[in-house]
């Protein structure tokens, strides 16, 4: 088995590493200081060059990439210490959406940025959160709640749960 990087994804390195270095700060100590202005902007330029769109379909306006692809990327964007939401909305939302065979409209959005979304999990990190749980005990944990319009969470039923934009994000946040 050939596990090397193909070349296209040496290219998608190389893109999101640069593009990694002028997102991040220009130290760990800079931190501090960024504004979620900052955070908007990068966000937006992650949407502009297509990555938050890695995980969609085509169909639905994404890249349809591996989790290769996805791992490049974030990769990158950690070692720069990148503040935007890419893993709870680009990643984690993205791929809950696909599974549930949501329609493409909700993966169109957030493939070019229109919308921003995180995914609840239960406090134990091993199921979906449910809104019946609200209130109740610990708080969900949500990756890139901060700025997300909703949160995808369960509804309905513990036999027949369905999938749901829960919003506002009004339970406590752990993230």
């Amino acid at each position: 088995m050939d596990v090397a990087l193909t070349h296209e994804q040496e290219l998608l390195a190389e893109t999101a590493g640069r593009l990694a270095r002028q997102l991040g700060p220009a130290s760990p100590a800079a931190l501090a200081a960024a504004t979620h202005d900052a955070e908007l902007a990068a966000w937006r330029h992650l949407a502009d060059v297509g990555f938050l769109g890695l995980r969609v379909a085509e169909h639905s306006g994404g890249a349809g990439a591996s989790v290769v692809e996805v791992a490049l990327v974030a990769e990158a964007l950690g070692t720069s210490i990148v503040t935007a939401p890419f893993l709870g909305s680009a990643v984690l939302a993205a791929e809950l959406l696909a599974a549930a065979g949501a329609s493409g409209e909700l993966s169109r959005g957030l493939a070019v940025g229109q919308r921003r979304l995180t995914v609840a999990l239960d406090p134990t990190l091993r199921a979906i959160a449910h809104t019946d749980a609200l209130g109740q005990g610990a708080p969900p944990v949500m990756w890139d709640a901060a700025g997300a319009e909703a949160a995808l969470m369960l509804t309905g039923p513990a036999d027949a749960p369905r999938l749901t934009a829960y919003a506002p994000i009004s339970a406590p946040i752990r993230e």
